[in-house]
């Protein structure tokens, strides 16, 4: 079974046919090459034959994604623009004028790959938005823009299904070892 799903992000780890290594792309579906056996995935940001190999793709972490002009989303539902390191954004000082602010702290070195903030988590970051086509439109955040990257957390309820099912499995594990013992005398 496959470590990779359809819509996954993924970053190339070393050159492959038609790509180079540090690639992101994003998969469509699974491919298996009659002829070679070869396992890879077909890519929805290129033509539809081409695929990239399995063993030479990773989840992509979405920090390394971040461009300048790419907007997050935070846990608190604020909105910012990343541009050179930092995450900014236009808001009103209760005057008739804008001005730049940017969040504390400044850049985005407090901020994990997974884009987890290490001051408090109203700042994790939730969802990536693709940039504008335009300068212009970066703060303008009514503009929406393709997410390209979104969180996904588990509910209680699914982590406490995958703690029981491993204890299940663990358990199952013990019932098989005791069987195989009780048929050879063992016990």
């Amino acid at each position: 079974m496959s470590k990779f799903k359809a819509g996954d992000k993924v970053i190339t780890t070393q050159r492959g046919g038609w790509y180079d290594a540090g690639e992101v792309f994003t998969l469509s579906s699974r491919y298996v090459d009659d002829r070679t056996k070869t396992v890879g995935w077909l890519v929805k940001e290129k033509d539809t034959s081409l695929f990239v190999h399995e063993n030479r793709i990773k989840l992509a972490s979405p920090k390394p994604m971040l461009k300048n002009g790419m907007r997050v989303k935070c846990r608190n539902g604020s909105m910012w623009t990343y541009l050179d390191g930092v995450f900014v954004a236009v808001t009103s000082d209760f005057s008739d004028y804008n001005y730049l602010d940017h969040m504390m702290p400044v850049n985005s070195s407090s901020w994990t790959d997974d884009l987890i903030n290490d001051f408090g988590e109203r700042f994790d970051v939730m969802e990536i938005f693709d940039a504008p086509a335009m300068v212009c439109l970066y703060f303008k955040y009514d503009e929406e823009t393709p997410s390209v990257w979104k969180r996904v957390e588990k509910s209680e309820a699914e982590l406490r299904l995958e703690q029981m099912q491993a204890k299940a499995a663990e358990l199952q594990n013990e019932m098989a070892k005791l069987q195989k013992d009780i048929a050879e005398g063992k016990v």
